[in-house]
């Protein structure tokens, strides 16, 4: 499942009642290998990414690197984890936006992380390597499953998902590069490039 992201999502409600079971992690689809991201043809390169500038493109061609480097050569499954990062990044910065907003109307709401503000993406990204990825393994990760309505799209996709970052040490280097990357100050087109870049890759696959 490859997430979109958009500036302001509609919150998104918890869904305590379901209990889930550890998913097996799926096999891995077999692919030729991966070719480096400059072997892309040339206009099918640039019509996917001419938007992006220089350092999201390099920040981007780290993670593929970080991800293929630590045995993750499958690009869907690279994909797949790089975006389930970005969503918890999304959330986080999404939450600390309504609090600011808030403030100033004096309104209230109810933030989506009342029952375990430790799944923060501010409070977890600077555990230890060995500390983090238990952490997300086992507490963030489950959190990010049971959101949304149990008969909802999200629900749908998600049932199926599986946390596949198999070191501390992988985990801690793509959150910093990912925190590096200030997507929430990004617009929504360039979101949108962000993953047309990420996508192109499994046309080399």
């Amino acid at each position: 499942m490859i997430f979109q992201f958009h500036p302001t999502p509609k919150p998104i409600r918890r869904n305590s009642k379901k209990s889930r079971t550890t998913k097996k992690t799926p096999k891995t689809i077999q692919t030729r290998n991966r070719q480096p991201l400059q072997h892309l043809n040339a206009e099918s390169f640039q019509r996917r990414t001419h938007m992006l500038d220089s350092d999201l493109k390099s920040k981007i061609d780290q993670l593929w690197n970080k991800f293929w480097s630590s045995g993750i050569s499958n690009p869907l499954q690279a994909i797949e984890q790089m975006s389930y990062l970005i969503f918890m990044k999304r959330l986080d910065d999404d939450e600390t936006a309504r609090e600011q907003n808030t403030k100033l109307s004096g309104e209230e709401y109810e933030s989506l992380f009342k029952d375990c503000l430790d799944c923060r993406w501010s409070k977890w990204k600077n555990m230890t390597s060995d500390e983090m990825l238990i952490h997300v393994r086992e507490k963030v990760f489950p959190f990010l499953r049971d959101l949304g309505d149990e008969t909802s799209l999200y629900q749908r996709y998600m049932k199926d998902a599986v946390f596949a970052i198999p070191t501390g040490t992988l985990l801690t280097e793509v959150t910093s590069i990912i925190d590096s990357m200030h997507i929430k100050e990004q617009n929504r087109d360039t979101q949108g490039d962000i993953y047309e870049y990420l996508l192109a890759e499994l046309k080399t696959s």
